[in-house]
């Protein structure tokens, strides 16, 4: 069973671009429902401080270039944040 249509798991770190054009890495530390079912996913940012979000607001967060994966699922870094872009060229 599939937890997330997008796959992800606790450990897995991303890169968050925040509205100063500035980056920090958060880190997934629970994935959970809430009381109506909807898939939740909680960040710890650095300092301690967690951050909330449903599982569509990730996928569309990523697919809107806002959050980025550090590493995929297999822990392999992932050291550009569009590689799709140079396999086009």
């Amino acid at each position: 069973m599939s937890f997330m249509p997008m796959p992800m798991m606790v450990g897995q770190r991303f890169r968050q671009l925040d509205g100063r054009d500035q980056e920090q890495e958060v880190t997934v530390v629970r994935l959970d429902e809430d009381a109506m079912g909807f898939r939740r996913v909680v960040f710890q940012a650095p300092g301690g401080r967690e951050i909330h979000a449903y599982a569509p607001q990730i996928e569309a967060a990523v697919a809107g270039g806002h959050l980025s994966p550090v590493e995929n699922l297999f822990g392999v870094t992932i050291l550009d944040r569009h590689p799709v872009e140079q396999l086009a060229s």
